[in-house]
């Protein structure tokens, strides 16, 4: 009886050690900070061009095209890539399969296009004062817009 007892007792404080520790772990992670996408983009080029609040009308209107302008392209790119995979199913024919490579192309290009137009409005809409701080920007944006290198093992054979 004694050493059923003690494995009971035992048992019981391997239990609730394990709640605690579970427990400590729930209550004291680390807290993550939010993902802020545009967000942070948006404040990083009101706070470091120094924007009043006409300015902000302004860059607020140029955002909302320029979305809808990524959105719509982003959209036809995806419905074309699908397109361009679906030739996997059947015989692949190589003139359908370059002119689909073409549109992929220039839908790519035209994103640029409408990326570099909406840095220009953006430059337009700077004062004097502010485009130097604006051309000190753009390396900053382009680091948040664009994908980083992703740096992944070496090829085989090349270790």
């Amino acid at each position: 009886m004694k050493k059923e007892t003690l494995l009971l007792w035992a048992v019981g404080l391997l239990a609730l050690l394990n709640l605690a520790t579970l427990g400590f772990m729930v209550l004291n992670r680390p807290h993550r900070p939010p993902h802020e996408g545009p967000r942070r983009a948006d404040r990083l080029i009101v706070e470091t061009l120094g924007l009043d609040a006409a300015q902000r009308q302004q860059f607020d209107r140029l955002k909302r095209e320029h979305h809808q302008a990524v959105t719509r392209l982003e959209a036809t790119y995806a419905e074309t890539s699908a397109q361009y995979f679906h030739l996997l199913d059947g015989p692949a024919l190589p003139a359908r399969r370059d002119s689909l490579e073409r549109v992929l192309g220039s839908i790519q290009a035209q994103k640029a296009a409408v990326t570099f137009a909406h840095f220009e409005d953006l430059k337009a809409l700077c004062t004097a004062e502010q485009r130097p701080r604006f051309a000190a920007l753009v390396p900053e944006l382009l680091r948040l817009i664009l994908p980083a290198e992703k740096k992944g093992p070496p090829p085989e054979g090349k270790r």
